[in-house]
């Protein structure tokens, strides 16, 4: 049998390498050498020169770039691809720094994936208590990294859902705010608090400041464990919120939502899921798996799960939207029975 299947070793080797090219692309835009190239080619110890590092691992790891697409080398040469140029220079307005140190904070847990699976426990905890005691630039990569990572769904949700005839909406868990900012530009007449965990909400007032929304939108520090959601709401967008968390603090969540809105009101939850097989597609499923590594029971839950959650809350007209590409995100929406 293994000497049938020898023609398939390389998709195992591809597999089993791919590590090494997220690690040279996280490295690199840690050490920030795409940010030289952003003025134009250079050699590798111009590009040394400006972060003040040896010319030699410099040389290597533009090399390895090169081999993989992120830069193009020319004699000696060298400069930013398109996709390099648009993402990982520092100042251009698609710099997505802060989702590469995100990014290289979650790599270890990835290491530890076996040790969570023997002791049925995250390996890098994100739950509010440890958040409490996170080291202050993990709080800031995480923050920062999920308002990178959410412009483009943001934006992408304002296409599927109509706010207009909303005034007041809740982002439960709402991190960044950066649903909550791009909502309120779409839909003028709309304003939104982000109700979140006082470690997190130090930064997202900091965002929120910076994008001048701070006469449209407004924090309030709470627990969705321990705190209700008020009342008179005319939607809750539930994003990335319920994936963290176990099926019993789902139904809860949903509970307290339902309660809050107004007849009629609408309820958004957005998320990674996967279908309802659980092997398919390939990114949900490779983030339940992440879940699983940093929330005790955390899992991505299929759209359809969701909807009869919903269903049963009371909601009624619950349906799944597929964000468009290059998202791999759905949106479940429903209301509250007028």
């Amino acid at each position: 049998m293994a000497e049938a299947l020898k023609a398939e070793m390389p998709v195992l080797m591809d597999i089993l390498g791919g590590f090494e090219r997220s690690a040279v692309v996280l490295g690199a835009a840690q050490l920030d050498l795409f940010s030289p190239l952003g003025n134009g080619p250079a050699t590798a110890a111009e590009v040394a020169a400006q972060p003040g590092l040896p010319v030699r691992g410099v040389e290597r790891v533009l090399n390895t770039c090169a081999a993989l697409g992120f830069v193009v080398k020319e004699g000696d040469r060298y400069r930013n691809s398109p996709l390099a140029d648009a993402f990982l220079v520092k100042g251009r307005p698609g710099y997505v720094g802060n989702l590469i140190k995100q990014t290289a904070d979650r790599y270890g847990a990835w290491v530890k994936m076996p040790e969570a699976v023997k002791t049925d426990k995250p390996v890098l905890p994100l739950t509010g208590a440890e958040l409490f005691n996170a080291p202050p630039e993990v709080l800031d990569n995480y923050v920062h990294g999920l308002f990178d990572m959410g412009k483009g769904l943001a934006q992408r949700i304002g296409s599927l859902v109509d706010l207009s005839g909303c005034r007041s909406l809740l982002d439960v868990a709402g991190g960044s705010g950066v649903y909550s900012i791009l909502f309120c530009r779409q839909f003028p007449q709309l304003k939104a608090t982000v109700f979140d965990l006082p470690p997190i909400l130090q930064r997202t007032r900091q965002i929120i400041a910076r994008e001048g929304m701070t006469d449209r939108i407004s924090i309030r520090e709470g627990n969705y464990f321990t705190d209700d959601f008020g009342s008179g709401l005319d939607a809750i967008l539930l994003s990335n919120m319920l994936q963290t968390e176990g099926r019993q603090t789902c139904r809860m969540v949903l509970k307290k939502a339902f309660a809050a809105l107004n007849p009629g009101g609408k309820i958004l939850v957005h998320g990674i899921m996967p279908n309802p097989d659980r092997v398919s597609p390939l990114q949900p499923v490779l983030f339940s798996m992440f879940m699983m590594l940093v929330f005790p029971e955390g899992e991505a839950y299929p759209g359809e799960e969701i909807i009869d959650w919903l269903h049963e809350t009371g909601f009624v007209e619950g349906q799944k939207l597929t964000l468009p590409p290059p998202a791999f995100t759905s949106l479940v929406v429903a209301r509250k029975p007028a």
